[in-house]
């Protein structure tokens, strides 16, 4: 029984600023493989690290006067209302670190980059605007069809070999998982999970050959 499918990817993110601002630098290609964790682009932080600046002076000038007072005879109200106010400086603080970290764009996976949308080095961007999509390329697998009709014929775990068009040599697969729902009427996915996946890219097509 063959098959008709093509090469899906498992893992595929999209990631975007949550904050909208200046593109200060984009530090990947469509191409480059990167690791999870390595920065895609940077807006510019030159506000916002003025606001992590004031906040920090803040902080420090309301814990001299909280050590100062600390030597003082006050009221438990008197120094309730002094710890507040040290504690809404340390909040100031965090949430100011929070939105400069918010400037820096990483990835979410290991991976390869496979596309950058929606904005130039320089340019004012939205949250939703800018988008840098890395394929993890680890994440490969075939997903074919199959008709109701031969359901009967797939189970899990089966071996099957994968051929690719364009491909001289055919890839080992196995079957990891059939759809519980139909993606048309009468018809289901088969997921093979493939033993290679060097030289794919998502929408290769090719069929699936079991027997």
């Amino acid at each position: 029984m063959e098959l008709q499918g093509y090469i899906k990817a498992a893992q595929v993110a999209e990631s975007r600023f949550p904050v909208g601002g200046k593109i200060a630098s984009i530090n990947v290609k469509v191409g480059q493989t990167v690791k999870k964790g390595a920065l895609l682009a940077s807006l510019n932080q030159s506000l916002l690290q003025t606001f992590l600046d004031r906040a920090l002076l803040l902080y420090d000038k309301e814990r001299a006067d909280f050590d100062q007072k600390e030597k003082e005879n006050l009221s438990e109200f008197e120094k309730r209302k002094r710890q507040n106010e040290l504690d809404i400086t340390v909040k100031n603080v965090e949430i100011a670190k929070q939105n400069l970290e918010e400037t820096n764009l990483y990835s979410p996976v290991d991976g390869v980059v496979a596309a950058i949308d929606g904005g130039l080095v320089g340019e004012n961007i939205t949250p939703a605007k800018f988008t840098v999509t890395v394929v993890d390329t680890s994440s490969f697998y075939f997903e074919a069809e199959v008709a109701q009709l031969n359901l009967n014929q797939v189970e899990i775990r089966a071996s099957a070999k994968v051929s690719l068009n364009g491909f001289n040599e055919p890839l080992s697969a196995t079957v990891e998982m059939i759809s519980l729902l139909p993606i048309r009427r009468d018809v289901y996915a088969v997921r093979l999970k493939l033993t290679s996946h060097q030289q794919l890219k998502p929408g290769f097509a090719g069929k699936a050959i079991f027997g």
